[in-house]
């Protein structure tokens, strides 16, 4: 602790509450009828966290859903693929193949091959496997 001769060592300025988990606009994963998907944090409230869906087309302001803290993880670092590498992503045990569009935040913006843009959709690394 610093003090100066003109504050009292106890002087207090403010408390600040410390926040448990991932802040709004960090890109997460919650948790959803058993799996885990990719979203953005809107809003905290208390021990709700409002989250936007990242998934094929639900990014809008209708897929918002509140969370309990717990259904709500941080992403995990993992391998970063660049743009245009071909890759297979896991979904319901099964890999299917598909090429990367973008990259952020540690996660993939991937197209299927195959299927059209509808099925687009942000995925995080550890979906993914690189095709050799």
């Amino acid at each position: 602790m610093v003090t100066t001769n003109r504050f009292p060592t106890n002087l207090e300025l403010s408390r600040v509450a410390r926040q448990l988990g991932p802040g709004e606009g960090e890109r997460v994963e919650a948790k959803d009828q058993g799996d885990w998907w990719p979203a953005r944090v809107v809003r905290r409230e208390g021990d709700r966290v409002l989250v936007r869906w990242q998934a094929l087309g639900f990014d809008t302001a209708a897929s918002d859903e509140w969370k309990k803290p717990q259904q709500v993880r941080s992403l995990a670092s993992g391998t970063v693929y660049p743009e245009g590498t071909r890759v297979e992503v896991k979904w319901k045990g099964k890999l299917y193949p598909a090429v990367v569009v973008k990259e952020e935040d540690g996660i993939h913006l991937v197209h299927y091959l195959d299927y059209g843009s509808e099925w687009d959709e942000w995925v995080p690394a550890w979906r993914i496997k690189r095709l050799k």
